[in-house]
């Protein structure tokens, strides 16, 4: 079995699965030896690991520099998020491809506060481009992001778009932003496709379980895991600067532990 096929074949267990996103290798390494089925990249750890907004215009040679290392250090699939695709979408995906990964999210929303939602037919447009571009392998997620814009009627504006962007040829649909559950099942219920939900973003998320009760099949990440560990950074930072103390070392994992994580790598 390919990665491209395990990658699909995650979406339509009976379970669903948990998909971390991360922004660097090492990080990818531990996703794996934690015994994740599969990881992806997040435009926003990705964006803040080089003290950029999430949003900002990236150079897109960096964020491909970066995905390729995550996919060098892993042997499990690797998914990537490209935002709206820099530019030039054909040519974003193809270079994926090239490095090896097996899925893209891909978004129908601009801006740095994803104020812009894109027009109908334009996103529809984008999910067929991308469609003819990568072929039936390749894992497209397509993000709607009614929710995150703040659309009054959301929910029957990720319905409508879902289904439209699954006729254009996505394989699942992400709905970032939906937090009720019985809405979460409403789109599973309306919307014939795997269902990706966001975990972390913000408030309270649901337990796996819950998860689970309302339908989805992938839970992804999005940028918590990074704003976890920069809320850890500078709670570090804090210690050192306003006591002068250095206590946060007693909770840090040991250098032989690291050491061990990475030893086959090495070897």
């Amino acid at each position: 079995m390919t990665q491209a096929e395990k990658f699909k074949s995650l979406h339509h267990q009976k379970t669903p699965f948990i998909l971390p996103n991360v922004w660097e290798p090492g990080g990818a390494y531990l996703v794996e030896k934690m015994g994740f089925q599969a990881v992806a990249t997040t435009s926003a750890g990705i964006a803040y690991s080089n003290a950029m907004c999430d949003g900002s215009i990236i150079d897109p040679t960096l964020m491909f520099e970066t995905i390729e290392k995550i996919v060098n250090v892993v042997s499990i699939p690797v998914t990537a998020d490209v935002e709206t695709g820099y530019g030039d979408l054909e040519k974003t995906l193809k270079t994926l491809q090239s490095l090896g990964v097996v899925g893209a999210n891909i978004e129908d929303a601009r801006g740095s506060d994803l104020s812009d939602l894109i027009g109908f037919d334009e996103a529809v447009s984008a999910i067929k481009s991308a469609k003819a571009t990568v072929g039936d392998e390749f894992v497209i997620n397509a993000r709607t992001d009614t929710y995150l814009t703040g659309q009054k009627n959301a929910l029957e504006m990720a319905i409508e778009r879902g289904n439209a962007f699954l006729q254009a040829g996505a394989n699942c649909i992400f709905v970032p932003g939906v937090r009720d559950p019985k809405e979460m099942a409403v789109l599973v219920k309306e919307i014939p496709a795997p269902i990706n939900v966001v975990a972390g973003l913000s408030g309270t998320p649901l337990s796996m379980a819950e998860y689970a009760a309302c339908g989805v099949k992938r839970i992804s990440t999005g940028g918590s895991l990074m704003r976890r560990c920069f809320a850890m950074l500078e709670t570090c930072l804090q210690e050192m600067r306003d006591q002068g103390s250095f206590g946060y070392a007693n909770d840090a994992i040991a250098d032989k532990s690291i050491d061990l994580l990475f030893k086959g790598r090495s070897d």
